[in-house]
C-alpha cells in the first residue's frame, strides 16, 4: 500500500483512503494474542466505519442523524464545507498560524469531528445521564468497563484521585486541542478548546474541576531559581527544602527542573545542570527519565563512570528506554 504499509503509518492515518485501508487489514497479522487492550485511532475508526455500513448510511450523515440531531448539536459534525470552515478559528502550531489541512479519509471517525464548547457540553450532559435523552441506552453501554482495563471505557479514560472520579478524552490536530472532562462524583463537566496544537489542556481541566489537582508547572517557581542561582547551585536541596519550610504547599514537578537543567545544558553549564538533575533524581527516584537526564549531565562533564550509573538506573526503571541502552552500549565498548 503506497505511503502506508506499517501498522503505525495506519494509525497516524497517513495517506490511506477507506479500500486500501480494508485491503491491508485483510491480509494483516496480529502480533500478539487478542485480549489485551490500549486506545488506537485505526481502532476507533473501524468501529465508526463499522456502525456506518450497518447502517447502510455515510459516516457523516450516521453523527448527524444518531447523535447531533437528537442532542440540538447544530455546531457539530464531520467533514466540514466552505461554509462552516468560515467560522473555524485559526489554528497554530506553537506562534506560527497552521494552514487548514484535511483530516486523511481512514481517520474521520476518529478525529475528523469539529464542534464548540455549547454542543459538547450538551453531549456531556447526555452521555452521563444529567439530561434524559434518545441515546440512554447507548451512553449506559459506552460507561460499561472493557477488556484487562477497568479504567478504560469505550474511548474514555478514568482516573480515580483526590475524592473525584474524573472521566476525560482529549484529541489534537492540525492546529486544535481539545479536551473534554467530567467528574462523575460531582456531577460537573468541562470542556477546553484551543487553537494551537501544543496547548495541553488536560491538567487545566482537572484544575477547573478540583483544585485539588495542581496545574502543570511549565517552569520552576521564580523564588526557587533565585535561591538555586543565587548559592551558585551548590545549595539545591537546601533551597528545596527551605521553601517547603515556609509553604508546605511549595511543590516542584520533575518535568520543569529537567526543562531548566536542558537549558543549562545547551547554554554550556554542565555542572550547575548536573546540580539540578542529581536533586530531580533524589526527588523522583522511580523516574527513568530523571536518571537518563542525569546520565547526560554526566556525560557532559566528562563523567563516564557517572553517567554509565545513570544510565543503568533508567534502564532498571525502564528496560526499553532505547536512548539509556544505546548510552550504555556506546560507553561500555568506547575507548
Amino acid at each position: 500500500m503506497p505511503g502506508a504499509n506499517t501498522y503505525d503509518a495506519l494509525e497516524a492515518g497517513h495517506g490511506v483512503d477507506v479500500p486500501s485501508l480494508y485491503r491491508f487489514l485483510s491480509g494483516y497479522q496480529l502480533s500478539r494474542a487478542p485480549g489485551k487492550a490500549e486506545y488506537s485511532n485505526l481502532g476507533f475508526s473501524l468501529l465508526g466505519f463499522a456502525l456506518a455500513e450497518k447502517a447502510g448510511v455515510p459516516y457523516e450523515r450516521l453523527i448527524a442523524e444518531r447523535i447531533n440531531r437528537p442532542l440540538g448539536m447544530a455546531a457539530t459534525g464531520v467533514v466540514p464545507g466552505p461554509a462552516e470552515r468560515a467560522r473555524f478559528a485559526q489554528g497554530h502550531l506553537g506562534p506560527v498560524a497552521h494552514a487548514w489541512m484535511e483530516v486523511p479519509p481512514v481517520s474521520v471517525p476518529a478525529g475528523g469531528l469539529y464542534s464548540n464548547a455549547s454542543d459538547l457540553l450538551a453531549f456531556l450532559g447526555a452521555a452521563f445521564a444529567l439530561t434524559p435523552s434518545a441515546l440512554d441506552d447507548a451512553t449506559a453501554l459506552m460507561r460499561q468497563p472493557y477488556a484487562d482495563k477497568p479504567d478504560v471505557r469505550l474511548a474514555w479514560s478514568v482516573m480515580r484521585r483526590n475524592g473525584s472520579e474524573i472521566w476525560t478524552h482529549s484529541g489534537r490536530t492540525f492546529g486544535f486541542t481539545s479536551t473534554v472532562a467530567f467528574d462523575t462524583r460531582a456531577g460537573r463537566g468541562v470542556v477546553l478548546l484551543s487553537n494551537n496544537s501544543g496547548t495541553e489542556l488536560t491538567d487545566l481541566a482537572f484544575h477547573l474541576l478540583s483544585t485539588q489537582f495542581r496545574l502543570k508547572q511549565i517552569v520552576p517557581p521564580a523564588a526557587f531559581v533565585r535561591m538555586v542561582e543565587a548559592s551558585a547551585f551548590r545549595q539545591v536541596t537546601a533551597a528545596y527544602r527551605a521553601l517547603r519550610h515556609r509553604d508546605p504547599s511549595f511543590y516542584l514537578e520533575e518535568s520543569s527542573v529537567n526543562e531548566w537543567a536542558g537549558m543549562l545544558l545547551e547554554k554550556r553549564r554542565p555542572r550547575d545542570a548536573l546540580a539540578l538533575l542529581k536533586f530531580n533524581a533524589e526527588q523522583y527516584p522511580r523516574s527513568a527519565n530523571a536518571f537518563d537526564s542525569l546520565g547526560l549531565a554526566y556525560e557532559a562533564v566528562g563523567d563516564r563512570a557517572g553517567a554509565l550509573a545513570a544510565y543503568r538506573r533508567a534502564l532498571e526503571r525502564a528496560p526499553m528506554s532505547g536512548h539509556a541502552a544505546e548510552r550504555v552500549k556506546v560507553l561500555t565498548d568506547g575507548p
